[in-house]
């Protein structure tokens, strides 16, 4: 009998299936099709933790995320790196800080960036803005904006 599945699934699933004595149909998929999968394959893991929160999901979050940056063209070490410079620059989640939305409309209501419309810090804001996102960088395109 032949099992169709219709997801992503690691490399050595299929021959763990046919050791079981079951065949599935398998296809090589595009670049951009495999990324679309693992996007969905994270957003899967993700909600398997949270209903389950078996702590071996996370392996599986992990194993989806560095498989997403091999795909955007960064190895694992490159991944890790920028990991723990972003968390040089600001922190874990070790402190267990939460802000509130007092703290937020503080926040927002201080002038923190200067704006000249038609001078040359509009377009260096534009300039961070667009590479912010670019890099799908959230917290610093919030900045920005």
């Amino acid at each position: 009998m032949i099992k169709k599945y219709n997801k992503l699934v690691r490399d050595k699933i299929p021959k763990i299936i046919e050791e079981n004595g079951q065949m599935c149909e398998t296809e090589i998929l595009s670049d951009e099709r495999y990324l679309e999968m693992l996007e969905l394959k994270l957003s899967e893991e993700c909600t398997e933790y949270q209903i389950d929160k078996n702590t071996e999901a996370l392996a599986d979050i992990l194993e989806v995320v560095y498989a997403i940056a091999n795909a955007r063209g960064m190895t694992d070490g490159e991944l890790d790196r920028l990991r723990l410079a972003k968390a040089n620059k600001n922190g874990r989640y070790k402190d267990k800080i939460f802000i509130t939305n007092e703290t937020v409309e503080q926040c927002i209501n201080q002038k923190s960036l200067l704006y000249d419309k038609n001078g040359e810090e509009h377009y260096n804001i534009i300039s961070a803005l667009h590479k912010s996102m670019r890099n799908s960088d959230v917290d610093a395109s919030i900045y920005w904006l």
